[in-house]
């Protein structure tokens, strides 16, 4: 089963989201980029996606879900905090369990 929470959304229609892979444990940021840059989905691990020289808003968000958050919304696919976030200025978070 894939789990997803949204990370983040900027102004300009991106969006990152964290998704998990409970079975195999694999652990993946998605970037999809607004329609006017393209609409294109580009995944990358979380270490990789961590670990680039920029960081923005988005990384900000990871940091503190993976430090303070609960991972037991991965397996379920309901966030048990969606103010993991609260304190850095971006839209709410949310979750949603995708179809194998």
């Amino acid at each position: 089963m894939l789990s997803s929470i949204e990370l983040y959304r900027s102004s300009n229609g991106d969006v990152w989201h964290l998704l998990h892979e409970v079975g195999d444990g694999l652990w993946i940021v998605r970037h999809q980029a607004n329609l006017p840059s393209g609409g294109v989905a580009t995944d990358m691990d979380v270490l990789d996606f961590m670990s680039q020289s920029s960081h923005g808003p988005e990384h900000d968000v990871l940091k503190k879900l993976l430090l303070e958050g609960d991972d037991l919304w991965l397996e379920s696919g309901q966030h048990p905090d969606t103010a993991v976030a609260s304190t850095v200025d971006h839209h709410p978070v949310q979750s949603s369990v995708l179809p194998d």
